[in-house]
């Protein structure tokens, strides 16, 4: 089993704040897939926090064997 640890650093409204989110899986994601993934979790995060504006600053992701 391989781990990801994500996280994500972004502003709401004036205030810095992270996401930070994990996942599993059988085999190893290529870069593509990452970036899908963390695409989909920030437009998540863009919806729950629909009515602030959200601006992306910084992405990290790390594996865990």
């Amino acid at each position: 089993m391989i781990g990801y640890q994500i996280e994500i650093k972004f502003k709401r409204d004036s205030n810095e704040q992270f996401l930070r989110a994990s996942i599993s899986t059988d085999d190893y994601l290529n870069d593509d897939k990452l970036e899908e993934i963390v695409i989909n979790i920030s437009n998540v995060l863009k919806k729950i926090f629909s009515s602030s504006e959200i601006k992306i600053l910084e992405t990290d992701i790390k594996v865990e064997e």
